[in-house]
């Protein structure tokens, strides 16, 4: 049901961000739907198996690893030519967030920069250009005019239409925790445990997440 059904994926994402979730609540919380809009979707869950009667996870690790399997695979990275710099007055056009970036939706820097930044032991990464999650689609495109597409070795920065708003409306500054010195805001903890969890999900076993994300379910 997660592969197919995207008011699902958004459900499961929310109710991995706390250790007890339980009923409408979160959900509600998180979106701004309204109940009938989250029961249908949480219901739905609950046929399948993933959510109980009280609309908890059925398998709170089973449940991670079951988004981690199909996060992001409706989006498609746009590979672009430049990285926009802070300064550059595209701050508002891209709508990049940089003003006060824990309180206004713009672009989160995600990947292996992130994965290090929150202490994953991810490796050395000096070549790799950096990964975004940006607000919509509409903003990838002009990103894609503004900065221009680029491939191989030109490449200057990946960016991904985010698979739920709330992902980019929900950054950390890193600079506040001391986690990065980077100027980008950071994407929420959780969203890296499911990118690390695709390709190398044993880093996360060891993985002491910052307190954005209070609990592991990924054990």
């Amino acid at each position: 049901i997660l592969g197919s059904d995207k008011d699902a994926r958004q459900v499961a994402f929310v109710l991995l961000l706390h250790p007890n979730p339980v009923g409408l609540t979160p959900v509600t919380d998180a979106f701004g739907w309204d109940e009938n809009h989250a029961r249908v979707a949480m219901t739905r869950m609950e046929e399948e198996g993933l959510l109980t009667w009280e609309w908890r996870p059925a398998d709170t690790r089973s449940l991670f690893y079951q988004l981690a399997s199909v996060w992001c695979e409706d989006q498609v990275p746009v590979a672009l030519a430049r990285e926009p710099a802070p300064l550059s007055g595209l701050n508002e056009v891209l709508m990049l967030g940089l003003g006060h970036p824990e309180n206004e939706p713009g672009w989160a820097l995600s990947g292996k920069p992130a994965a290090a930044a929150y202490g994953i032991p991810v490796g050395s990464f000096p070549d790799v250009p950096h990964s975004f999650y940006v607000p919509s689609e509409a903003v990838a495109r002009r990103a894609k005019q503004e900065l221009g597409q680029a491939n191989g070795s030109a490449v200057r920065a990946l960016i991904t239409p985010s698979p739920m708003f709330w992902v980019t409306r929900h950054r950390l500054d890193g600079t506040r925790g001391r986690l990065t010195q980077s100027h980008w805001p950071l994407v929420h903890p959780l969203v890296t445990a499911l990118e690390i969890a695709r390709d190398a999900p044993e880093l996360l076993n060891g993985w002491d997440p910052p307190a954005a994300l209070s609990h592991r379910p990924w054990l």
